[in-house]
This record gives structure tokens, C-alpha cells and sequence, in this order.
């Protein structure tokens, strides 16, 4: 979180600092977190990122069973959708909605 100064100025970041090389689960865990314990024990991962980085934000989940990866590419399609295609299930290009995962969300609640 960046805090502010009375002007509105940038001064300064709240720990832990998150940033793409570091946001995973045990960044989270290690944090001031109201809904760790909430998730600790769930199994299944629906990941959502936009950067090449993102696939990797689900390490440290223990008891993983299931995680599907959805990258959101949304410029530079040209260079970096073979990447993308690399490391995410799923690529949405030029899509800033959610339409896809939560499509793909009520289809899976529908099969309870």
C-alpha cells in the first residue's frame, strides 16, 4: 500500500512490500493478512495475473491439487503472447473484464 502525506504526496510504502518478483503465498502468509487462515486450506487455485511473472504467485500453497492460470495480455501481443502461452493455461487478449474466469467459474459451481 503507498501512504500519503496531508498533500497528497507519495511518502513512503507499507511492509511487506509486494511487487511482481515476490507475490506469492509465503509473502502473503508472513504479512498482516486478515484472510490467511481463511485460504491456507484450500486446495484449488484460480490464478490471474498480466505479467509473465504472475504463473508463480501460487507458490508456497500447501496441499495444492488444482491450479488454473489465466494471463490477461493486454498490449505487446506480437512479443509476448508465445510467452504467455508458455506459462499461463489460458490467455485473454486485449480483455480488461473478468468475463472469462467467471464464466468459467459458474460452470464450475453448476456441476455440484
Amino acid at each position: 500500500m503507498m501512504e500519503f502525506d496531508e498533500n497528497g504526496i507519495c511518502i513512503g510504502f507499507s511492509s511487506p512490500i509486494i511487487h511482481t518478483f515476490n507475490k506469492n503465498f509465503s509473502t502473503i502468509i508472513n504479512g498482516p493478512y486478515g484472510f490467511v487462515e481463511q485460504i491456507s486450506s484450500r486446495t484449488n487455485v484460480f490464478l490471474l495475473g498480466d505479467s509473465p511473472y504472475d504463473p508463480h504467485m501460487d507458490f508456497g500453497i500447501k496441499e495444492e491439487n488444482v491450479s488454473l492460470k489465466i494471463g490477461f495480455l493486454n498490449k505487446d501481443e506480437d512479443t509476448l503472447l508465445n510467452k504467455y502461452m508458455d506459462v499461463y493455461d489460458i490467455v485473454v487478449l486485449d480483455d480488461q473484464t473478468l468475463d472469462v474466469p467467471l464464466k468459467l467459474l459458474e460452470y464450475i459451481l453448476s456441476q455440484k
